[in-house]
């Protein structure tokens, strides 16, 4: 997350948080309510953006995320697995 495009916060400092929708509710539109929820808080908390990284082999996450209105930023971190790539979307 980005507050008036200052202090990024780094995942890998936060233990990456995670968000896991279980399988009974996915397609439900829970995640996107949750999605939906969060930003209209941090819109409230004066945040201008908000960012996020997906695993570069997960096409699922992906388009979730684009679905929510995020788009790839062109970074690309390479990890053990493959690599994250960046996302994010304006507030």
């Amino acid at each position: 997350m980005d507050k008036n495009n200052g202090a990024i916060y780094d995942a890998r400092k936060l233990g990456k948080p995670k968000m896991i929708i279980l399988g009974a509710q996915q397609g439900r539109g829970t995640g996107s309510a949750l999605i939906a929820d969060c930003k209209q808080a941090l819109r409230a908390e004066q945040f201008k953006t908000l960012r996020l990284a997906i695993d570069e082999g997960n096409p699922q996450s992906k388009a979730f995320w684009q679905k929510n209105g995020f788009a790839l930023t062109g970074q690309r971190t390479p990890n053990e697995n493959g690599a994250y790539l960046p996302m994010e979307c304006e507030l």
